[in-house]
């Protein structure tokens, strides 16, 4: 059972994690930036961690990573931690952290928040949020519905996926 299993991977981490949690400083923290002059991206930070004063950033996820810790799943992680520490950022905050925990395998992946790699993804979301905007964009064939999301019935892809079962 789905519940049973969820249950059992977050009291795992739990046990294995229980002296960093204690310095949870705020759980579904709301974050909003600004990526371009009218383009703003608001999401929730799974957890700010605060160990030794510094601030880390997590995102749990319940899908399983591969072999060599790579999915569209860990890849959509380490894009939201990134554009996060970007929006901590413009509040005054210095993120010295974040990281991805698989809570299937219960293994944390780090994520580059170095000012090149915020850069780039700073760059890429602009350029997705401008598509959007201006209905320029090809969904990616890699993802034919993944139904995941939020906007699982405006998305094309995921809202024929949907029409087929």
């Amino acid at each position: 059972d789905m519940k049973k299993r969820t249950l059992k991977m977050i009291k795992t981490h739990i046990a294995s994690q229980r002296e960093i949690l204690k310095t949870i400083r705020e759980a579904e923290a709301h974050i909003e930036t600004r990526i371009g002059e009218k383009i703003y991206i608001s999401g929730r930070i799974d957890l700010i961690l605060t160990p030794d004063n510094r601030i880390e950033l997590r995102d749990y996820k319940t899908a399983n990573e591969s072999a060599e810790g790579s999915t569209p799943i860990l890849e959509d992680g380490r894009f939201q931690l990134q554009i996060y520490t970007e929006g901590m950022k413009h509040v005054g905050e210095d993120v010295s952290s974040a990281n991805i925990v698989a809570l299937g395998s219960n293994t944390l992946h780090a994520v580059d928040i170095s000012e090149h790699a915020i850069r780039e993804t700073t760059k890429k979301a602009f350029e997705y949020a401008k598509g959007i905007v201006e209905k320029n964009y090809t969904p990616s064939d890699s993802n034919p519905g993944c139904g995941i999301c939020d906007f699982e019935f405006f998305c094309d892809h995921c809202s024929s996926k949907i029409k087929k079962t």
